[in-house]
């Protein structure tokens, strides 16, 4: 196996817990109760806004054709990318609120697509921009890739399993391990797979993974600090057989050891139309790296380089033909990392080495990035959804759909080298801890029913959305605080993100509905705290983990270890251990190794 892999993480920031839509159900819930917000527009609004940003939006399909999954409007758009043609070809419109997003192409001009929203794989004719298909892969599809030497599409799920589609639509899957994020496909038949937020290359028996690395690195401070990966946004197999990694690594200690005084720097950046402009921040990344961006790249014999990115969100990554050169997609900074491979030597652990990157802006959040057989980019940014092309050429600008920022902007927007998605990557947590003013605290999820768990964060000291935000983004991150009504915009985008899918961990039907009694009765006593469509009382309370802390909502509480507030329990079991509370936190000295079996098996469906 390759000594690659990609733990999970980056986060300083929170709110509360999950609770509402599931993948792949409707988005017809009731209006969230928003002030100043009417309920029609709430949730009119709500259904284009509740989108993640996943990357590998854009696909190359033939020499100077490239398929552009158009997330906020259901479409694949076809756009032929010739020196003297920049335009849609066609585009095959999807079922509503399907939400396609990366996709794969196979033989016989045959493209794979993943739908985030519906758990399905669509294919599409890429030479006739025809629909010859929608089949259901699994509850929540993330990665897609194609597998040449089985002649299949692989398709990697955030529930655990592997899905296999071929060109009739037949769908085959198999359990391999939770939270997956990318499928890699080699020439000769291996299969390995790439975890999001806590794992790392998966082989097809499940076993082994090898982190990404980690640095001990100086800081302004005279100090040291260690930096540990987190989040693997993108992963891809090149032609040359190497392994390229897009991730982030997020400090591991007291993150005021990271802060000094603050700095103004100024950096000259190139925009998308070849002119440059000056941008001036306080407190830059190499500041107030409190979270970093990395690429790193395994070759064919393992060796491995990485290099930090001055940027934030690095969604998607493509290699050159060749393999000469890397391009990241920088969501955050509205911008592409390119990175020559041959100026990559061993591991540079600083973010101040950004002479290697050469740093481009494009307007929009970047989500996709592919290269032409002449080594010109292609770039697909949202609100707007536009497509660039960068080449030696006048740059070229198609816009394919309006699809306004609103609180996905203010989500993913970069303040002092990192923002709310950094720590909740799709809204979700990066299973970090952090220890943050002497207290050990871990990024809690925030989709699926936010709005219901106030008040928010571990103690619950904020009672609006408001409150949270002058403490995290403006306190902890130095952003600006933003208008109310951009607020309310955040407010319901997160609302109707759809929660995680539960995890396919194949316990016996016996098990799960033992640990549903069990959970719902009276010696455990679960309920007495957890109940009603959040599963929480909204409370907080005294648990016997050395304070007060807000009830959470267990929605999808099988996707969010490490588990309680400060992340103590690295397994679901250890939160029924006596460092988890003890009878102060439900029944648990009546309860059996059997029954703690069961109840675990239960809380993984939820």
């Amino acid at each position: 196996m390759r000594p690659y892999v990609a733990a999970a993480a980056l986060s300083l920031a929170a709110c509360a817990a999950p609770g509402g839509p599931e993948v792949g159900a409707s988005y017809t819930a009731a209006a969230p109760s928003v002030a100043g917000v009417a309920p029609s527009r709430a949730v009119g609004e709500a259904v284009r806004r509740g989108v993640e940003l996943t990357g590998g939006t854009v696909t190359l399909v033939a020499p100077r054709l490239v398929a552009v999954s158009d997330v906020d409007t259901d479409r694949v758009v076809f756009v032929s990318v010739g020196p003297q043609d920049l335009g849609v070809w066609g585009e095959v419109q999807l079922p509503e609120r399907s939400h396609p997003a990366r996709a794969a192409l196979g033989e016989g001009h045959l493209l794979y697509v993943a739908l985030r929203g519906s758990g399905d794989v669509a294919r599409i004719d890429a030479s006739t921009y025809q629909l010859l298909g929608v089949s259901h892969a699994c509850a929540e599809p993330r990665g897609v890739t194609w597998d040449e030497a089985s002649a299949v599409a692989r398709v990697a799920c955030a529930n655990g399993d592997l899905a296999t589609v071929d060109a009739e639509g037949h769908v085959a899957t198999e359990r391999w391990a939770p939270d997956l994020r990318d499928v890699l496909a080699f020439p000769d038949g291996r299969l390995e797979a790439v975890t999001f937020r806590g794992g790392g290359s998966v082989t097809r028996t499940g076993a082994g993974a090898h982190p990404l690395p980690s640095f001990t690195v100086p800081t302004d401070l005279q100090q040291t600090a260690r930096f540990v990966p987190e989040v693997a946004w993108r992963s891809r197999v090149a032609d040359d057989g190497s392994v390229v990694v897009t991730h982030q690594r997020a400090i591991e200690g007291p993150v005021s050891s990271v802060f000094a005084a603050p700095s103004t720097t100024t950096t000259t950046v190139t925009d998308y139309a070849g002119g440059t402009h000056s941008v001036t921040s306080t407190n830059a990344p190499c500041a107030t790296p409190v979270i970093r961006s990395a690429l790193t790249r395994f070759a064919p014999d393992g060796t491995r380089t990485s290099v930090e990115l001055p940027g934030v969100l690095p969604v998607d990554v493509a290699v050159s033909p060749g393999g000469q050169e890397i391009a990241v997609a920088m969501a955050g900074s509205k911008a592409v990392g390119r990175v020559r491979v041959d100026q990559l030597t061993g591991d540079v652990a600083t973010q101040c080495a950004s002479q290697l990157v050469n740093l481009i802006g494009v307007p929009g959040l970047t989500s996709g990035v592919t290269y032409l057989a002449d080594g010109s980019l292609v770039v697909h940014t949202l609100s707007p959804s536009r497509l660039t092309v960068l080449s030696n050429r006048p740059t070229q600008v198609l816009e394919l759909s309006p699809s306004p920022a609103g609180g996905r902007g203010l989500f993913h927007l970069e303040v002092n080298a990192m923002a709310c998605a950094s720590c909740h990557p799709e809204g979700r947590d990066d299973g970090h801890v952090w220890e943050v003013r002497g207290a050990r605290r871990k990024t809690p999820s925030l989709v699926g029913g936010l709005l219901d768990t106030a008040p928010f964060h571990w103690e619950g000291e904020h009672s609006t959305l408001s409150a949270v935000m002058a403490d995290t983004f403006v306190q902890r991150m130095g952003g600006a605080m933003p208008p109310e009504r951009d607020v309310r915009d955040l407010a319901l985008w997160l609302e109707y993100l759809p929660r995680e899918a539960p995890l396919d961990t194949g316990a016996a039907p016996d098990l799960v509905a033992h640990g549903q009694a069990l959970f719902e009765g009276t010696a455990a006593n679960c309920t007495a705290c957890h109940f009603g469509p959040a599963l929480t009382d909204n409370l907080t309370r005294d648990v016997g983990t050395g304070g007060r802390f807000q009830t959470p909502s267990l929605r999808g509480v099988g996707a969010h270890g490490p588990w309680l507030h400060d992340g103590r329990a690295k397994t679901l079991r250890e939160r029924f251990a006596a460092s988890g509370g003890g009878d102060k936190h439900g029944g648990v000295s009546q309860l059996s190794p059997g029954d703690v079996d069961a109840l675990v098996a239960y809380l993984q469906t939820l």
